[in-house]
């Protein structure tokens, strides 16, 4: 009687094993999500600066980097990737931020910016 009971709770423990990492390959992130999401957590911020920031000299340094990291996505991903990175970024925070990086952007790789 013992025995059945056994063989139900080692199918039933294997079919949670498998589905566990099943679940956990079909999470994994590819590079070219993984390098969108990092260059939009640091244009998330830098934009921040230069959409809401008084100090001219701190806004400015902000804009410069994000042409920088703009040029840096455009050597990775080229111009697939800035679409990607811009999607992102608007996503993660408004159409505002979104307009200001089309244009801090503009001529960088085939972009054209607004």
């Amino acid at each position: 009687m013992l025995t059945p009971i056994i063989i139900v709770v080692v199918v039933i423990g294997a079919g949670i094993a498998l589905f566990v990492m099943n679940s956990k390959s079909q999470t994994k992130i590819s590079p070219e999500d993984q390098k969108v999401g990092e260059f939009s957590q640091r244009l998330t911020y830098l934009l921040k600066i230069v959409v809401e920031h008084s100090d001219d000299s701190k806004r400015q340094s902000s804009e410069k980097e994000v042409t920088r990291i703009g040029e840096e996505v455009n050597a990775s991903g080229g111009f697939r990737l800035m679409i990607q990175t811009h999607k992102k970024v608007t996503s993660l925070t408004n159409e505002k931020y979104g307009n200001r990086l089309k244009v801090l952007w503009k001529g960088i790789g085939d972009w054209r910016g607004t």
